[in-house]
C-alpha cells in the first residue's frame, strides 16, 4: 500500500519467528527475486538499488532510482516491512507496483 506520509509503498507481514533472541543475537536478512522464475531470475540481498533511464512521450529523458528494502520490527507479533521507494518520491500511475517475491532468512 502507498504510504502518503513518507512517499513509499509498504507491505507489512507478521513474522512471529523473529524472537528477541534472534533479534539481539542473530541475523535477519531480506531478499527480493528479480526476473522470471525458471528463466532469468536472480536473488538480490536487500536493500536493492537500481537506477532507470526512460524517455517520456515528449522525448525527454527521465532518470530515477528505485530502492527496495526491508525493516524488521520486534514485537508481539514481530513483523517485517518491505518497502519500495523512488528517488523522486513518485508512485506508479495506476497505484500498483509490479508483483514482487521476497524471502526472509533468520540466522541464530
Amino acid at each position: 500500500m502507498w504510504n502518503e506520509d513518507i512517499g513509499r509503498y509498504e507491505a507489512i507481514y507478521d513474522l512471529p519467528e523473529l524472537t528477541e533472541f534472534i533479534y539481539e543475537n542473530g541475523a535477519a536478512l531480506g531478499y527480493v527475486f528479480i526476473g522470471t522464475q525458471g528463466v532469468d531470475e536472480v536473488q538480490k540481498l536487500l536493500p536493492f538499488v537500481h537506477t532507470y533511464s526512460e524517455t517520456d512521450g515528449e522525448g525527454s529523458t527521465i532518470t530515477y532510482t528505485e530502492t527496495i528494502s526491508c525493516d524488521f520490527n520486534l514485537g508481539s507479533p514481530s513483523s517485517v516491512v518491505f518497502t519500495l521507494e523512488m528517488s523522486d518520491l513518485a508512485f506508479y500511475e495506476d497505484g500498483v507496483p509490479v508483483d514482487m517475491n521476497f524471502q526472509v532468512v533468520l540466522i541464530w
